[in-house]
């Protein structure tokens, strides 16, 4: 583990060099990342990044492909779907409270 202070590696629980206390990195729960619903104070909470906004863009593309089958100008509306998983990277995070249904940023 690696010392805060001098940064210097070492084992145990005092720095072998300076001997502060060392200690694990704290793991933060979702409370502590992104505090509660700013609505109903709720902790049931999810975020929504990159990879949800792809599995969004891939089921569109997938529903609209075989619904051309159907009405052939669907495919169209496809390509929105596939527009949609290429530019997922650029889509901001969002947070979504499953008790109120609030979503922010």
């Amino acid at each position: 583990m690696n010392c805060e202070k001098c940064y210097v590696e070492s084992k145990g629980a005092f720095c072998s060099e300076c001997g502060t206390s060392l200690t694990a990195p704290e793991i933060k729960t979702n409370e502590e990342k992104w505090g509660p619903c700013p609505t109903c104070n709720s902790e049931n909470i999810e975020q929504r990044g990159k990879k949800y906004w792809f599995q969004i863009g891939l089921l569109s593309t997938g529903i609209f492909i075989v619904a051309g089958f159907i009405l052939p100008i669907l495919w169209i509306c496809s390509l929105a779907g596939f527009f949609f998983m290429i530019a997922s990277p650029l889509l901001p995070k969002i947070f979504y409270c499953k008790d109120c249904k609030k979503a922010w940023k």
